[in-house]
Order: structure tokens, then C-alpha cells, then sequence
């Protein structure tokens, strides 16, 4: 008999308004800890995309400095690097540099606007 009377007990205690009230709250609040880390996992996403797109800009770093050490490894190499570095050149070689356009002073054209300016090209002078 006792042991229904026990059983009874609990029964009501989790049938009670105060523990329903505390479940409540419980809910409400693992309800809203799901819902605000749904911003940090789109950020986490974000992040592991920069992440994965910054290995392979590396990978092919490596490649590319690989191949430059490959290089530097024979004499054809050290001398392209040595022309390259200080804009030299062999003997009977020439040097060409090229300049940009953009670069170079355009003249101005100076159209003067003034009375007797505007009298002597009425007048073809």
C-alpha cells in the first residue's frame, strides 16, 4: 500500500501546477537559446568559407613559390632572378624600358577667352 501511496506522490508533484509552471520556463528558455544560435552558425559558416577559399589561395602560393625554388635551384634561374632584381643586362645586350602613357606630362592647350582674343579669331589673326 505504500508503495502506491509513494507513486501517488509523485504523480501529483509532477502533475503539479509549480512543476508544470518550472517546465515552462525551461522550455521557453532552451526555445530561445536554439533560436539565438542560429546567427552563429551562419557566421561560423561564413567563417569556414573565407577559411576554405584562404587554403586554396595558400595552395596555390605553394605551388608557385614550389616552382620558383625549383627554378632558383639551376643557374638559368639565379640569373633571371639577378636581371630581374637589378635591371641588368649581359655584354652586347641592350635595355629597353617602356613607359606608360599615363605616366608622361600631356601638354595643355591654353584657349584664352578674352575680348581681344576673341577679336583676332573673328578676324582670322
Amino acid at each position: 500500500m505504500s508503495y502506491l501511496r509513494k507513486k501517488n506522490t509523485i504523480s501529483k508533484f509532477f502533475f503539479s501546477k509549480f512543476f508544470l509552471f518550472i517546465f515552462f520556463i525551461a522550455t521557453i528558455l532552451a526555445i530561445y537559446s536554439a533560436i539565438s544560435m542560429v546567427p552563429k552558425f551562419s557566421e561560423t559558416v561564413k567563417n569556414k568559407n573565407l577559411a576554405v577559399d584562404r587554403i586554396g589561395e595558400l595552395k596555390a602560393k605553394e605551388v608557385s613559390l614550389t616552382a620558383q625554388l625549383v627554378n632558383m635551384q639551376s643557374v638559368e634561374g639565379v640569373e633571371e632572378s639577378i636581371r630581374e632584381k637589378f635591371g641588368s643586362a649581359k655584354e652586347g645586350e641592350g635595355l629597353i624600358i617602356i613607359t606608360d602613357e599615363k605616366d608622361s606630362p600631356r601638354p595643355e592647350i591654353i584657349i584664352k577667352n578674352g575680348f581681344w582674343s576673341s577679336l583676332t579669331r573673328f578676324f582670322g589673326f
